[in-house]
C-alpha cells in the first residue's frame, strides 16, 4: 500500500481524507508467476497497481501468443 500511496502522491497532492479512502478501498493481492489476471472476453472488475514482479500483455494470432506489453513497477 506504501508504495501506491506515493505514486499517487508523487502526482497529485494527498489530504490525510484522500489516503485514508484509498486505504479502505484497495486491497493488496498477490499472484503467484504465470497467474492469468484477465481472461479474452472477461470484464475488468479491479484496478490493478503492480508493486514488483512483471505483466506481459498478449493476445491470439493463428494459435500463437503474440505480446503486445510488458508491465513493471
Amino acid at each position: 500500500m506504501k508504495n501506491l500511496l506515493e505514486n499517487i502522491g508523487s502526482k497529485i497532492r494527498l489530504t490525510d481524507t484522500i489516503q485514508k479512502v484509498i486505504e479502505e478501498h484497495f486491497i493488496a493481492e498477490e499472484f503467484p508467476k504465470n497467474h492469468v489476471l484477465i481472461k479474452e472476453g472477461q470484464y475488468v472488475q479491479k484496478l490493478f497497481f503492480l508493486e514488483e514482479g512483471m505483466v506481459r500483455s498478449f493476445h491470439y494470432a493463428e494459435d500463437k501468443e503474440v505480446n503486445s506489453w510488458f508491465y513493471t513497477p
